[in-house]
């Protein structure tokens, strides 16, 4: 009798175990949404390394400006939406209201 106890406790801990490990390797996206609501992939390796050094760019000034050439070099890219939020982040932070209402525009179409 203690050897069946001892064994399904053996195995109910073994099965949590495997359960965790997986859990840690795929872990869900930030706020618990779904793969189809995370950000697009951008596949051409020039247009995410622009994108991507725009984004991280530290000083406001620089980074619109970034963003601004992102824009003008990839006009279809699949990050567009994504560049067009963080170009108007950046303006409110800067206090440029005429390029607030600019972009807001062109992010309703």
């Amino acid at each position: 009798m203690k050897r069946t106890v001892l064994a399904i406790l053996l195995a109910y801990a073994l099965a949590a175990g495997a359960q965790d490990a997986t859990q840690s390797q795929n872990p869900p996206a930030a706020g618990g949404a779904s793969s189809a609501d995370q950000a697009p992939t951008i596949k051409d390796p020039a247009e995410y390394n622009e994108y991507v050094s725009a984004v991280n760019e530290k000083a406001n000034q620089s980074r619109a400006a970034k963003l601004e050439m992102f824009l003008k070099d990839y006009p279809n890219s699949v990050a567009r939406n994504l560049a067009l939020q963080n170009l108007l982040s950046t303006y409110k932070q800067l206090g440029n209201q005429a390029k607030v209402a600019e972009i807001s525009r062109m992010l309703e179409h």
